[in-house]
């Protein structure tokens, strides 16, 4: 997993696929200011 391109409100994350079958990818992230408070980003592959 790469991240890059990383602003204040953005940020660019990248990966290599892995050699099998994959129904969908969750990404999770706490920002800073938000203590506590997870959210998702959910795609389906």
């Amino acid at each position: 997993m790469t991240i890059s391109e990383e602003t204040a409100v953005s940020l660019l994350v990248s990966w290599l696929p892995p050699n099998a079958h994959v129904l969908q990818y969750r990404v999770s992230y706490t920002a800073l200011n938000r203590e506590g408070q997870e959210h998702t980003v959910r795609r389906i592959a």
